[in-house]
C-alpha cells in the first residue's frame, strides 16, 4: 500500500453500513437466520435446564457459545465481502462457506470478541451517568470509572485500529497471504485514524445498545416458552445486526482508507 491514509469519514462510514443493511434485507437475512436460530434454541436451553449451575448445563453453555461465536465468525467475512464487492453472496438459503477466509477468521477470533466490547460500553456509561460519585478515598467505588477511561482511550482506539483486520482477511478471500504483512497493512491503513475507528464503531452500535437495553428490561424469571422463543430471537436479532452493522463499517473503513487495492484481487 502506498501512500499516507486519508481521514475517515466517520458518518460516511456508520450512515453507508446502515444503509447497505436497509438497501439488502434479503441477502441479510439469508446471512443472519442461522446463528438468530442457533440463539433462540440456546435461549430455551438455558430455560429448560433445572439447575444452570451444574456441570452438564454449563458444558452444554460453552459449547453452544462456541458455536455460536463461530457461526457468526462466518457470517462476518461473508457480510464483508458483500459490503466490499458489491456481491450478493452465494446463492440459496445459507449463503455460507468455510474456506481460508473464514478459517483466518476464527483464529483471529479475540478481535471477533472485541468488536462487542463497545456494544457494552453505552450501558456502562449510562449507569456510570446515573451513579453517584464514589468517595475521593474509595478505590474499589472509582474501579468502574477507571475502566471506562482505560477502555474508551488509549485502549478501545488501538484495539478499534487492530479490528481491521478482520476486513483485510475478508478482502483477501481465498488467496494465499502473510497474516504478518496484512496485519501490518491494517495497522498501516488504520494510521492518523484510530480515534475515528473507535469513534465509528461506537457510534455503529449505539441504536442496537439502546434495543438491547430495553430488551433487558423485560422479565425472563418464569417466562413461558413463547416469551422465551421470542426473547431469544430479538436477542439473537440484535447480535446479529450488531455484527452486520459493526462488521460493515470496518469494511468500508477498509476500502475507503486504502485496503481496496489489494482487496481487488481477491478471489473465491
Amino acid at each position: 500500500m502506498n501512500g499516507k491514509p486519508g481521514r475517515l469519514p466517520v458518518l460516511g462510514a456508520v450512515v453507508g453500513s446502515w444503509r447497505f443493511v436497509a438497501a439488502n434485507p434479503g441477502a441479510a437475512l439469508r446471512v443472519g437466520w442461522l446463528p438468530v436460530a442457533l440463539m433462540t434454541a440456546l435461549a430455551v436451553r438455558a430455560a429448560d435446564a433445572p439447575k444452570p449451575l451444574e456441570t452438564a448445563a454449563l458444558w452444554a453453555q460453552l459449547y453452544g457459545g462456541l458455536a455460536m461465536l463461530f457461526v457468526m465468525i462466518v457470517v462476518l467475512v461473508a457480510w464483508q465481502r458483500m459490503v466490499l464487492f458489491g456481491a450478493e453472496g452465494r446463492p440459496g438459503l445459507l449463503p455460507l462457506r468455510l474456506g481460508r477466509a473464514e478459517l483466518r477468521a476464527v483464529l483471529h477470533f479475540p478481535l471477533v470478541l472485541i468488536l462487542f466490547v463497545p456494544l457494552q460500553l453505552w450501558p456502562l456509561a449510562a449507569w456510570l451517568w446515573n451513579a453517584p460519585f464514589p468517595p475521593p478515598g474509595s478505590l474499589a467505588g472509582w474501579m468502574p470509572w477507571i475502566a471506562l477511561a482505560v477502555v474508551v482511550f488509549p485502549l478501545g482506539p488501538l484495539l478499534a485500529r487492530t479490528t481491521l483486520m478482520l476486513a483485510a482477511i475478508a478482502a483477501a478471500g481465498g488467496r494465499r497471504i502473510s497474516l504478518p504483512q496484512t496485519a501490518n497493512a491494517a495497522w498501516a491503513v488504520g494510521r492518523d485514524n484510530t480515534a475515528r475507528l473507535f469513534l465509528a464503531i461506537m457510534l455503529a452500535g449505539l441504536p442496537i445498545a439502546l434495543a438491547a437495553k430495553a430488551l433487558d428490561t423485560v422479565q425472563r424469571s418464569g417466562a413461558e416458552l413463547p416469551l422465551v422463543v421470542a426473547l431469544g430471537a430479538a436477542g439473537g436479532a440484535l447480535a446479529v445486526l450488531y455484527m452486520l452493522v459493526v462488521g460493515g463499517t470496518l469494511a468500508r473503513a477498509w476500502a475507503t482508507l486504502g485496503g481496496m487495492p489489494e482487496a481487488k484481487k481477491a478471489r473465491r
